[in-house]
């Protein structure tokens, strides 16, 4: 696999949009109910690759493995000093275990080092082993679980959230 990380570009909106709706509509990993549509992804994308938020993704002979960001943490201007990140792989392919989601934080914390941020933060639906793991890896600590916050599929969800102090 020739895997290259870069920016995500606009002509990247509908292989992303694919990647995430179907965390949508199969899992409970992102708390959205229905799928969105590719104008709303567009205008969702507008935030990024600016010097405070990035969009990076993982490419292999033009088909999208992965993606990972960094987004704004709350909606109030003092919290502009911490973000929160995801990371997703594409479920077409069989790329658990290969690194990728590591190679992807990787290449996002170098840039975001370089802004800012100084506070990180991880929410993770509970159960996601490997998720707590690939964040702990990073130096990501828990610091509290919102305790059935979400209901989606007939069931409630927690959270789990974590944060990484920078430098």
């Amino acid at each position: 696999m020739a895997l290259l990380i870069r920016p995500g570009q606009v002509e990247d909106i509908d292989q992303i949009n694919q990647i995430l709706n179907h965390y949508i509509t199969n899992t409970a990993i992102i708390f959205d109910i229905e799928a969105w549509s590719f104008d709303q992804r567009q205008q969702w994308f507008k935030q990024y690759n600016s010097d405070l938020y990035h969009l990076l993704v993982a490419v292999d002979q033009d088909e999208m493995i992965g993606l990972v960001y960094n987004s704004g943490f709350m909606n109030k201007p003092a919290y502009n000093i911490s973000s929160e990140v995801s990371v997703y792989l594409n479920s077409k392919h069989n790329t658990v275990g290969q690194g990728i989601a590591s190679r992807l934080y990787t290449t996002l914390f170098d840039m975001i080092d370089q802004s800012q941020i100084h506070r990180l933060y991880a929410r993770i639906t509970l159960p996601n082993l490997a998720s707590i793991n690939l964040h702990q890896k990073f130096g990501f600590l828990k610091v509290g679980t919102l305790d059935e916050t979400g209901y989606k599929f007939g069931s409630y969800h927690s959270v789990d959230i974590y944060q990484k102090k920078l430098n």
